[in-house]
């Protein structure tokens, strides 16, 4: 994902990117653990309601984005 990151920014910005060569041996094996290990997996996230739209209405700031989460929401 970084090394698509980069191509992309490179494109946007004109400016140089060296993609980083994916992780090998025990870097690789080590990236793996951990990730498994982690308990950060939570699972899926809480479906958004209505209910927590509207108290998050006043977070929203974009002009429109209530109006289509709401939309979204309905259906």
């Amino acid at each position: 994902m970084l090394n698509l990151w980069g191509q992309f920014q490179c494109l946007n910005t004109a400016r140089f990117f060296d993609p980083l060569p994916n992780p090998r041996g025990a870097a690789k094996q080590r990236l793996a653990n951990t990730y498994f290990d982690s308990e950060s997996e939570g699972g899926p996230a809480a479906a958004l309601t209505p209910e927590m739209l509207k108290s998050a209405r006043s977070k929203l700031t974009v002009p429109g984005q209530y109006e289509f989460f709401f939309i979204g929401v309905s259906f």
